[in-house]
This record gives C-alpha cells, sequence and structure tokens, in this order.
C-alpha cells in the first residue's frame, strides 16, 4: 500500500474512532511504529488530523478561537451566571475552556486570586489591579495556548483554591472526557485540589464523549448549564450535586 492511501485511510479512521493511536495504525497496516508517527506527522502537517498523546483525533475538533465564537452569547450567559459564586478574597483556579474565559469580563475588577494554566484568561486579567495572577508553569501546548506537564502538576499541590471553574469538551453517561490528555491531568488535579467545583456546559457537550477522563459529574458541585440534562436517577454518579439552568 502507497503511503497516500494509508494516510487516507488513517484521516478516515480518525473520522470513526474517538481515538486512534499509534498501536492501531500499526496493526492496522502492519507498518513500525516509527512509521505510524511519521504518518500523523504529515497528516498534521496538511492539517488533516490533530495529534495528541499517543495517537490522533479528527481535525474537526475546533481550535480555541472557534470554541469561543461558537454559541459566543450562551457561553456569556452561563459565564455571567458563575460569577456571581466567588467573594472577594477568593482563591479560583481557571481552567483552559472558552465558556470559563468569558467570566473574565465579570469579575476582572474583584479582589480574586487565580491560578490558572490557560494563556488566553492570563491575558485577559493581566493588567487588572486587584486580581493576584498566578500562571503555571510548564510546557506550552501551542495550538491551544495551555502549559501542561509535571511542573504545572506539581505546582497545584500548593494551592487549595475556593472554587474551580471549568468547561467540558464531552459529558456522556456521568462521565466527564476531553480531548487532551495533557489537559484532562490538570483539570482532575484542580479538582482534587478545590473545595468547590462549577461546570458549565451548555446542552451541545451532553452525550458526547472523547477519549481521555477528567472526572465523574457526580464530583461537580453546581453546573451552569441551559438545559434540563437527561439522567439516570438511579444513579447518582451521572448528575452533579446542584444544577442551575439559565435561559
Amino acid at each position: 500500500m502507497d503511503q497516500e492511501t494509508r494516510l487516507s485511510l488513517i484521516e478516515d479512521m480518525t473520522k470513526t474512532m474517538a481515538l486512534v493511536t499509534v498501536q492501531n495504525i500499526c496493526d492496522t497496516f502492519q507498518v513500525s511504529r516509527d512509521t505510524a508517527r511519521r504518518d500523523l506527522v504529515k497528516l498534521e502537517q496538511q492539517g488533516r488530523i490533530t495529534r495528541t498523546r499517543g495517537g490522533a483525533v479528527s481535525s474537526t475538533i475546533q481550535t480555541y478561537a472557534q470554541r469561543k465564537e461558537e454559541s459566543g452569547d450562551l457561553k456569556r450567559k452561563l459565564a455571567k451566571a458563575a460569577s456571581s459564586l466567588p467573594k472577594d478574597g477568593d482563591l479560583l483556579f481557571m481552567d483552559s475552556s472558552t465558556s470559563v474565559a468569558c467570566m473574565a469580563e465579570f469579575i476582572v475588577d474583584r479582589v480574586l486570586t487565580i491560578v490558572t494554566h490557560s494563556l488566553h484568561i492570563a491575558q485577559a486579567f493581566s493588567h487588572s489591579p486587584k486580581v493576584e495572577l498566578i500562571l503555571l508553569g510548564g510546557r506550552l501546548h501551542s495550538r491551544d495556548q495551555y502549559v501542561y506537564g509535571s511542573a504545572a502538576l506539581d505546582a497545584l499541590e500548593q494551592y487549595r483554591a475556593d472554587w474551580f471553574f471549568t468547561g467540558a469538551c464531552g459529558i456522556d453517561e456521568g462521565e466527564i472526557t476531553g480531548v487532551h490528555l495533557e489537559d484532562a491531568l490538570i483539570k482532575q488535579k484542580m479538582i482534587a485540589r478545590a473545595r468547590n467545583v462549577v461546570m458549565l456546559a451548555d446542552h451541545s457537550k451532553m452525550n458526547v464523549n472523547f477519549p481521555f477522563r477528567i472526572g465523574q459529574l457526580e464530583e461537580v458541585d453546581i453546573l451552569f448549564t441551559d438545559r434540563d440534562l437527561p439522567m439516570d436517577p438511579a444513579d447518582p454518579a451521572s448528575k452533579p450535586k446542584d444544577i442551575c439552568v439559565v435561559s
């Protein structure tokens, strides 16, 4: 099989599988791991897939700018509602989601300490005279502009947040999932180090799943969303502790 045919087939695999691993490619096409990795590099250079640790996902997953633009008014409504929770003096974890980034305009003049791994959120608060901004260090994810890795995870151990504000890529059967393992690990640590977990997720994130687990809905104290959720009342893991539906 020539390389271009194989590349087309790998691209097709990313459209039907949540994650195509290097091992999947090796097993399917009987090629070496080096060949599989070169194929993924070429496909990403051509804009046909997005590489993740150990494999690839479909390039139809939107960029940060595209995600922020989509449903912008709704995200702003959820962010405005959630922004009423923190009080002056609180310490906040804020993740790399676009919904959480929308909170900046509502709390930028508050006396808060904000810890984040997102360059977008850091920029939004960088000129505030009242916010104490702490940007975690680590490796930079150039596409979505957040830092990750052991340095960021170790730094989070030094903080105990009053609130963790997070978005969601996908929620399905009570499980919260993300596109990138690196980002998922940061969010897992933030959940563990926060007294209250607040999620902003509209209906488009429901019944959607991605390759990497972040946590369970039962770990979320308040979910801000725009519709009632279809959940199994007999399964406490399928629902957050409280839901605020914002119209």
